[in-house]
């Protein structure tokens, strides 16, 4: 998924240490492409976050908490969080605030990201 995660992921991920160098960063709230990864570091201000691909943060969470997520689709698309310690954690075991159908595998990410940064991390 090469999608840029969406702002309030972003936050979330700056404020649970995220640190990568990414292409793309929000800047008030809005994206905006670096010429490179390497000048991201001089960007990284108090108003600015690293806006990764839902991919990037799918292996992060992978290689920094063994945690790994992946959504699938039967009617509606899904998610599964899958622990190091093969704990599962699923969508549909959770309550309603947390389980709702998504329409695209990007809306299934994002929702399986932001419940592992508010619950898991």
């Amino acid at each position: 998924m090469n999608t840029p995660v969406k702002f309030e992921i972003a936050k979330l991920l700056k404020e649970k240490g995220y640190n990568e160098q990414t292409i793309d960063i929000y800047q008030d709230g809005e994206i905006l492409r670096l010429k490179s990864t390497i000048s991201n570091k001089e960007f990284m201000t108090s108003r600015n976050y690293s806006a990764p691909t839902i991919a990037e943060v799918v292996m992060w969470l992978y290689e920094k908490y063994g945690i790994w997520i992946f959504c699938d689709k039967t009617i509606i698309w899904f998610w599964t969080i899958q622990k190091q310690t093969n704990e599962y954690i699923q969508q549909e075991d959770l309550d309603e605030k947390f389980s709702n159908s998504f329409n695209s595998p990007t809306e299934a990410y994002e929702a399986a990201i932001e419940f592992t940064l508010k619950n898991l991390i």
